[in-house]
């Protein structure tokens, strides 16, 4: 036997050490899992409940800032419906009975005065909800008193509500009975 048959590992030898390698190979495989597992799964629990915040935060600030709008455009919606409905003018107008008299008092009115409101249109219905003058339309004689807030304007009470429409799509919208603005 030659010097190097000798100090070459046996084949044995080389098995066992393999074995040991892969053995070292997999146990640092493993903790370096564990290790990243320990990190990471806290690390993102945290981030989402961050993140969750962050949201809730943002959705708190816009819905206070749609309540202000909100607050604002009902504020501004009652003063010109209760300026509309003690208009002299048009109660002189409803009172003759006559609709295209009525239409172009209130289209009138709302040009001159209401250029200033919130505002973007007036409605006037009847005691029953039928439509007598709108200042965004020609269109009268149908009837709205299936709207929550007209129900209620006819029921001589005021309210305010935002409410699905045809066109705009949302109608805030403030009522006041002819009959109430008058007392």
């Amino acid at each position: 036997m030659t010097l190097r048959q000798k100090n070459r590992p046996s084949l044995l030898t080389m098995l066992r050490m393999r074995k040991i390698s892969s053995k070292l190979f997999l146990i640092s495989l493993a903790s370096i899992i564990l290790t990243a597992s320990v990190i990471l799964v806290p690390t993102l629990v945290s981030m989402t409940q961050i993140i969750n915040e962050l949201a809730r935060e943002d959705i708190r600030s816009s819905m206070n800032t749609i309540e202000a709008v909100l607050d604002r455009m009902r504020g501004s919606t009652l003063g010109a419906s209760v300026m509309l409905a003690k208009n002299p003018d048009i109660i002189a107008a409803l009172q003759g009975g006559d609709r295209r008299h009525l239409s172009d008092t209130v289209n009138a009115l709302f040009a001159d005065l209401l250029v200033f409101w919130d505002p973007d249109f007036v409605t006037i219905t009847d005691s029953q909800g039928t439509v007598l003058a709108r200042t965004h339309s020609a269109e009268t004689g149908d009837s709205i008193a299936n709207r929550r807030g007209i129900s209620r304007a006819l029921n001589h009470l005021r309210s305010s509500d935002l409410e699905p429409g045809g066109s705009p799509f949302w109608v805030s919208s403030r009522r006041c009975p002819l009959s109430q603005a008058m007392r």
